[in-house]
C-alpha cells in the first residue's frame, strides 16, 4: 500500500487513470490526486527498515541521506559534507586522528587513518552510516560542535530544502518502522519534532508499522505521538492471504 501511494504520485495521468479505471476506484478520487500531483513539485521518499536508529542521530542521518538521494540541489550542507569541510583542514584532521587512536575509539574505527576515513566518505561507501555515526560518537564526547546536528537543525534544514527547492511537498513514506518504536520507547522527542513540521511546512511523514499503539511505553505518550498524525489506516488480511498470494 506504501509503494502503491509513492507510485501513483510519481506516475503520469494517464497510468493513474488505468489504474483506479483497473480497479473500479472512485473516478473523484483519481482526479483529486492528479489534481494534487499536478499542482506543484511533489518530492516522494521511500525508505524500509529501522533497526538502527537508536538514537536521534541515527534518526537525524538517516532522513537526511534520504533527502538528499531524492534531491540534486540539498540547501545548507549535510552533516557528512560538514564532517568532510572540517576534516579537511589540516589542524582539524589531526586532532581528530589522535583522537580516534585512543582506545575507547580505536576499535570503532580499525586502527585507520583520518585520510582513509575521508575517502570512504567520499566514495559513497556502504560504510559511510557506519563511519558518520562514530564520527558523531567522538564529537559528542569531545565537544566539537562543528560536527554535530541536533533535530531542530534537522528541522531547519528539511525548512530550507523545501523553501530553496520550490517543494510543495515532501512525502516521506518510511516502511517496517516498528523496530524504531521498539527500540526508542523513552524517547521520541526527536520523531515527535520532525512529525511536527508539517504544522508549518509541507513535510509528510506516512509510517508504516504494526498496531502503533502498542508499542508506546504508556498511554500518555501513544496520544501525543499519535496526534501529530491524521487518523490511522488500518490494514488487516485475511488469514488465508498467504496461501491466495503464493496461488
Amino acid at each position: 500500500a506504501a509503494l502503491t501511494v509513492k507510485s501513483l504520485l510519481e506516475a503520469d495521468d494517464d497510468e493513474i487513470r488505468a489504474y483506479f479505471e483497473d480497479y473500479g476506484l472512485s473516478n473523484d478520487l483519481c482526479q483529486k490526486l492528479i489534481t494534487d500531483k499536478n499542482g506543484g513539485k511533489i518530492i516522494t521518499i521511500h525508505r524500509i527498515g529501522s533497526a538502527f536508529i537508536r538514537s536521534d542521530q541515527d534518526l537525524i542521518l538517516a532522513v537526511q541521506d534520504s533527502i538528499k538521494s531524492a534531491l540534486q540541489n540539498y540547501g545548507e550542507e549535510s552533516l557528512k559534507e560538514a564532517a568532510l569541510k572540517w576534516l579537511e583542514d589540516d589542524i582539524n584532521r589531526e586532532y581528530f586522528n589522535a583522537l580516534i587512536h585512543k582506545d575507547e575509539y580505536a576499535w570503532a574505527f580499525g586502527g585507520e587513518e583520518v585520510t582513509t576515513i575521508i575517502e570512504k566518505l567520499k566514495d559513497e561507501s556502504n560504510e559511510v552510516q557506519t563511519i558518520m555515526r562514530n564520527i558523531l560518537k567522538v564529537a559528542e564526547d569531545n565537544g566539537i560542535t562543528a560536527l554535530r546536528l541536533d533535530i531542530l537543525g534537522l528541522a531547519s534544514w528539511i525548512k530550507d530544502v523545501i523553501a530553496k527547492n520550490n517543494i510543495s511537498a515532501i512525502l516521506f513514506v518510511w516502511d517496517e518502522f516498528t523496530e524504531f518504536f521498539q527500540n526508542n520507547p523513552n524517547s521520541l522527542t526527536g520523531f515527535q519534532t520532525l512529525a511536527e513540521i508539517s504544522l508549518s511546512h509541507p513535510f509528510y511523514f506516512m509510517i508504516v508499522s504494526h498496531e502503533s499503539r502498542s508499542l508506546f511505553v504508556n498511554a500518555d505518550t501513544a496520544k501525543k505521538i499519535l496526534d501529530r498524525f491524521v487518523p490511522s489506516v488500518k490494514i488487516e488480511l485475511p488469514e488465508n492471504m498467504a496461501f491466495r498470494l503464493m496461488a
